[in-house]
């Protein structure tokens, strides 16, 4: 990738190179074939040499990493084997597990840590490789950082493992291993809830503060999901269903209205949008028919009953004044998934390729480049300068009060809710990833 874009390099025509790890833009690394490698200089790929053999026949290494500046460097392979680059050269190092290892990544030379089969986490500290208990038994995938306090790990189920100065700490414990989660919302970073479908059932999970716990669900899949407070959670499917502290309790939704999300301002003023451009409020006692707009609406957010936001479909962008809703032009026009607001004058929305709107309490500001065209899902923050936006392939991206950052999230799954306080960052993926960061 150069400043005008991508450009095919030279060398090793046929060669598979898979795996690459770049220690800065002149060096970089690659698996090549099964057991081959190839490096990057700056002019031209060019093999490196053989790894050590990786064992039985059929055997390859899947993944590599290697330190910036440093002569250590790691590669493992299905067999379990581990590969040590000591800089002159590639040597075997004994590994204490002798399972299928799948990722290898490292804060530096002598903090590196594997991923593999059967929950197997390893850890290099300069001098040996040690077992780390994860808690459980599911193929961890996957392992990316951006320092030795914030390392995520992937499950095959969905599971993830994250690492902060506390430790390791397996976030979704397997409570609900074959759910779909799809929706997050909380009250406080000690009661935050996700929801999603294990089947054509609903399910849910409440976090608080400590561990997961699988709560009684509505009784269908959910799609939106708003939290007043600990003790009032509404979440929505083909009904309004309210958490009470203790019970769900079900309320009917206007014929004929398919629920896309749900917020409100107080327990009075509560708003829903879905297929349709069809709106729903609820005033206290029941959801009343509140009119529609032009196109399909996909999310809501409220600051004051006077004070509403929505998105939906041809770049749609309404402001709610307590009276009507007024719609605002967004070029370019593309599908807006989410929206959420610090204050009158700083907005949020995020949608497909990539768009993401800014609204200043006076105009619409359009930032195409930022998520470099990947589908953006949805969006929360905790201020002005602390939002988060989320959306394909794993893409997570942080705003800090000045620009957009891309994050490492640890996975590739869609990812399709956010949630966030000033302490915590929480997303969930829709293959089961429930992320959260600290």
């Amino acid at each position: 990738m150069t400043a005008t874009g991508w450009q095919p390099a030279e060398g090793l025509a046929s060669q598979t190179l898979s795996a690459p790890w770049s220690r800065s833009s002149g060096d970089v690394w690659a698996l090549a074939g099964g057991q081959g490698l190839a490096r990057w200089r700056g002019q031209g790929w060019s093999g490196a040499g053989l790894l050590p053999g990786p064992g039985a026949a059929g055997e390859d290494y899947t993944s590599l990493w290697v330190a910036p500046g440093e002569d250590t460097g790691f590669a493992v392979a299905t067999s379990g084997a581990i590969a040590r680059w000591v800089g002159s050269g590639w040597v075997s190092l004994q590994s204490p597990r002798a399972v299928r290892l799948h990722g290898v990544w490292g804060s530096g030379p002598d903090d590196v840590w594997f991923v593999g089969a059967q929950g197997t986490l390893l850890h290099w500290n300069g001098e040996a490789v040690s077992v780390v208990d994860t808690g459980t038994r599911e193929d961890m995938l996957a392992i990316s950082g951006t320092d030795s306090n914030h390392v995520w790990v992937s499950g095959a189920r969905g599971s993830l493992m994250v690492k902060n100065a506390g430790g390791w700490h397996l976030l979704t414990r397997d409570l609900a291993p074959s759910a779909k989660w799809s929706v997050i919302t909380g009250s406080a970073s000690d009661h935050v809830w996700v929801f999603g479908r294990t089947g054509t059932t609903g399910a849910a999970l409440l976090w608080n503060g400590q561990t997961w716990r699988s709560m009684e669900a509505p009784p269908e899949p959910i799609v939106a999901a708003w939290a007043a407070s600990t003790e009032e959670v509404w979440a929505v499917g083909t009904q309004a269903h309210r958490w009470n502290g203790k019970a769900w309790e079900n309320f009917p939704l206007p014929d004929g209205l398919v629920a896309r999300a749900i917020h409100g301002a107080s327990n009075t003023e509560i708003w829903i949008v879905g297929a349709a451009g069809r709106r729903a409020v609820w005033r206290g006692r029941l959801w009343l028919d509140a009119g529609k707009s032009e196109v399909e609406l996909h999310d809501v957010w409220m600051l004051t009953p006077e004070y509403a936001w929505a998105v939906g479909a041809e770049g749609t962008f309404e402001n709610y004044n307590g009276a009507d809703w007024v719609s605002v032009a967004v070029v370019p026009a593309h599908t807006l998934r989410g929206v959420w607001g610090a204050d009158p004058d700083s907005v949020w929305a995020v949608g497909d390729q990539g768009l993401i709107v800014h609204y200043d309490g006076t105009v619409l500001l359009a930032d195409t480049t930022s998520a470099q065209g990947a589908a953006l899902k949805d969006v929360w923050g905790a201020a002005n300068n602390d939002v988060w936006a989320v959306g394909d392939n794993g893409v997570l991206l942080h705003f800090d009060g000045t620009r957009w950052q891309r994050q490492a999230s640890g996975t590739t799954q869609r990812l399709v809710g956010a949630w966030s306080t000033r302490t915590e960052a929480w997303t969930v993926g829709e293959q089961g990833a429930v992320l959260r960061r600290r």
